[in-house]
């Protein structure tokens, strides 16, 4: 089966050359051991980290990757006074570095709505009208409430005090993630952001967008809309008004990846600049739209952007998902990564085979041109992961370069991101890569291209 006609076009064979930085962070194969939380409900156990810190280097890790939450840094009014609960941290980053471990810091923007830095008002809501919540106790604040800064200034927080070990390259990047599984930019399961500041925002720019006219948007939106500010937020991505609605919230994903860039730049005393890495929890399966990562190359325009990240479940096929990463990262000239989530019961992998699923599916990671991998579930006496790693190693798979990716012009499709937004399950896989790949084809470049041509927001200011 060919693939649709429409699905392709030529492109110049420059193109097809790989973007990626020409330097040694974009060639080497980085091996991420993923830890999430620093503290047990308050409490840091310095043995138990080293413990895992030695662990990961032993094993031949280059890179930890570390969850910095914002309410276990500041969880009162007292820490914020001394200006934070660092110590922990500050531990562990120099641990690693003595050990030869690149740093990545997930900086995770949530805390409790305990009016400390903003409160039960400022929360995202969902299209149903209620509130952001998680099992420990976080929340988030919505982009367009005024105290969102506040989330800013405290990754700002972050690269002021690891500036030292960022100069000396010990610190790989940062991610700035908001939602309840760490990441960005939305939730998977539900539609955000219904906040009223947020709505406003949204009406004020469909003004702008519409010239001031509600016949203008009246006629686009086939509504009858007496003015903008009663114009309600679309509860889907259909038609119009939801392609609208769709890029305001796309609007705003990459204001908060702007205003993260600028919070980090300029800081005194830094010589080498920050990186980020963007963390999705996938670029393309069934919940890409609501959660908005499906336009990661939008978000991913920024030169302070160095890498994107996304989370494969153990049944996804990598084929697919990688390359659709991949592709898009190297056009942008940006690294990408995968996680692995290490999970001890059998029966999470589609071949009941906790080693030999895990190896396949890592090893599918490499083979799209992944530039890592972070594993989570690095922790001492973990034997499956052993196995796994050395099953890595004897295949030469571990250390290699990075995978040059191998499409050319008949591998290649390209669609616009307003055609991917109506689509759901997985119907993007489906749609643009089954045919390809039904011909035997192991790498598929399907190119994104954004075809909405708003202006940018400006950066917010601290």
């Amino acid at each position: 089966m060919s693939p649709p006609v429409w699905l392709t076009r030529l492109l110049p064979l420059a193109l097809l050359v790989s973007a990626a930085p020409a330097d040694d962070l974009a060639t080497t194969r980085w091996q991420i051991a993923s830890h999430l939380y620093l503290l047990n409900w308050g409490r840091f156990d310095e043995a138990d980290w080293d413990a895992r810190i030695d662990y990961a280097a032993n094993l031949g890790f280059n890179a930890l990757r570390i969850n910095v939450w914002w309410h276990e840094i500041v969880p009162d009014r007292a820490s914020a006074e001394r200006g934070g609960n660092w110590a922990a941290l500050d531990h562990c980053v120099d641990r690693a570095a003595a050990k030869g471990l690149r740093v990545i810091l997930t900086v995770c923007l949530r805390r409790p709505a305990d009016g400390l830095f903003f409160g039960a008002e400022d929360r995202v809501l969902n299209l149903d009208g209620q509130p952001d919540t998680c099992w420990d106790g976080t929340t988030r604040c919505s982009f367009a409430s005024p105290r969102f800064v506040e989330a800013l200034r405290f990754l700002r927080a972050v690269g002021q005090r690891y500036t030292r070990q960022q100069n000396a390259g010990q610190i790989l990047a940062i991610a700035p993630l908001v939602t309840r599984e760490a990441e960005i930019a939305y939730a998977h399961d539900t539609l955000e952001d219904y906040h009223p500041a947020f709505v406003a925002e949204f009406r004020a720019w469909l003004a702008g967008r519409y010239e001031g006219s509600i016949d203008k948007l009246n006629a686009a939106w086939g509504t009858r809309h007496p003015r903008f500010d009663q114009v309600p937020a679309p509860r889907d991505f259909a038609g119009t008004a939801g392609r609208d609605w769709y890029r305001f919230r796309d609007l705003k994903t990459r204001q908060f990846v702007d205003s993260a860039a600028a919070a980090l730049a300029g800081l005194p005393n830094l010589t080498q600049p920050y990186r980020l890495v963007l963390d999705y929890g996938n670029v393309g399966d069934p919940m890409a739209q609501r959660r908005g990562s499906v336009s990661f190359t939008f978000h991913a325009d920024n030169p302070v952007v160095w890498g994107i990240k996304q989370n494969d479940a153990h049944d996804y096929d990598q084929r697919y998902t990688g390359s659709l990463l991949v592709a898009n990262a190297r056009r942008l000239g940006k690294l990408a990564f995968n996680e692995y989530f290490y999970d001890r019961d059998p029966a999470r992998y589609p071949g009941r085979n906790v080693v030999e699923d895990s190896v396949g599916e890592i090893t599918r990671h490499f083979q799209q041109g992944s530039n890592g991998v972070s594993y989570v579930g690095v922790s001492p006496g973990n034997g499956d992961l052993e196995q796994i790693i050395a099953r890595l190693k004897a295949a030469g798979t571990w250390s290699a370069p990075v995978t040059v990716r191998t499409v050319d012009q008949a591998t290649t499709a390209r669609v616009r991101l307003s055609e991917l937004l109506g689509l759901g399950g997985w119907q993007i896989k489906e749609r643009y890569f089954d045919a390809f790949f039904a011909q035997g084809r192991s790498q598929v470049d399907l190119l994104i291209d954004n075809d909405f041509d708003d202006p940018l927001l400006p950066a917010l200011q601290l």
